[in-house]
């Protein structure tokens, strides 16, 4: 599938898990998304609001093609996290003015 299609999936699963459990819940579970993620496209499906990991099929036999996705996974979640850092703290100061 392509990073599209995941995000409409992503949000498809939030909210069938909203319907049948809450919406505090749907919005805290973990959505892997499994399907062709190699060294290439790790980045494009971590990019995606919702998705928190991926799960790794045939591309994890090839140490080096394994390590290539790690790498660039974690590149995108680290730059997720600052992004998120700073978002918190430009609200607190938001708030801090009021």
């Amino acid at each position: 599938s392509t990073p599209s299609e995941c995000e409409e999936m992503t949000i498809f699963i939030r909210r069938v898990v909203a319907d049948i459990v809450g919406e505090k819940i749907a919005h805290d579970i973990k959505v892997l998304y499994g399907g062709s993620v190699d060294k290439a496209n790790a980045q494009s499906f971590m990019d995606i609001q919702g998705v928190t990991g991926l799960l790794i099929g045939r591309v994890s036999l090839s140490p080096k093609d394994f390590t290539g996705i790690i790498n660039n996974a974690y590149d995108k979640l680290k730059e997720k996290n600052k992004q998120y850092a700073n978002t918190q703290k430009n609200q607190r100061k938001t708030n801090i003015k009021k």
